[in-house]
């Protein structure tokens, strides 16, 4: 889902884009490219309460290991949960794929929203 209206709503301003500046869940390098990978799908495993996200690098070249940022959120009525910054980031062969996974960690909370970010890190 993409969209002005999603972007201004004040659980993606506060619960993302604001605490993402923070140290909690800052990407750990500068942002070279926030179009670096596009989600081609995503699984649900309803008896683990995951959510596994596939994103192809469309860059047009190789992305060296450290460099490829696919994070995934998940918004809850409680808060939005978010992967750990300091995992380990493969490399990334042109028109690769990368998988993350996610687990939903809000006991007896519904997931209002999945969001994807495919971004591209200068390290």
């Amino acid at each position: 889902m993409t969209g002005d209206n999603l972007m201004k709503t004040d659980m993606i301003k506060y619960a993302l884009e604001d605490a993402e500046t923070g140290a909690m869940i800052a990407p750990p390098g500068k942002i070279a490219s926030n179009n670096a990978f596009a989600t081609v799908s995503y699984t649900y495993d309803d008896t683990k309460d995951n959510f596994t996200i596939k994103a192809k690098n469309i860059t047009g070249a190789d992305v060296p290991a450290g460099e490829a940022d696919v994070t995934a959120y998940i918004l809850t009525d409680a808060g939005a949960q978010f992967l750990n910054p300091k995992r380990e980031r493969p490399a990334v062969k042109k028109d690769g794929i990368v998988t993350e996974s996610i687990k939903n960690e809000a006991i007896g909370e519904d997931v209002n929203y999945l969001l994807v970010k495919g971004r591209l890190l200068d390290r």
